[in-house]
């Protein structure tokens, strides 16, 4: 029947982690929330929660994010340091 078919190809989840019980799908759903506002950091905390199986799936990604976000910390900080710099504060 089409609409089994059909139905095998739609997975549907929430998204509202206050709404989630199951705390790998709330530590996933706040992270897709942190990073939908561009807060890696967020996402990093978020997916910190998870355990076992789970924290070893996210491995990859998360020391990959943590990358990221030490790169965009220098990134504000040398930003920083510019606009001292051209405000006549000095380096």
């Amino acid at each position: 029947e089409i609409k089994d078919t059909l139905s095998g190809l739609v997975t549907v989840r929430r998204t509202d982690p206050d709404a989630i019980e199951d705390g790998v799908e709330q530590a996933l759903a706040r992270a897709e929330r942190a990073l939908g506002t561009d807060d890696v950091k967020g996402a990093l905390t978020a997916l910190s929660a998870l355990q076992g199986g789970a924290a070893e799936a996210a491995q990859d990604w998360m020391r990959g994010a943590y990358a990221r976000a030490q790169c965009e910390e220098a990134l504000q900080a040398l930003h920083n340091r510019a606009l001292t710099a051209l405000a006549g504060g000095g380096a």
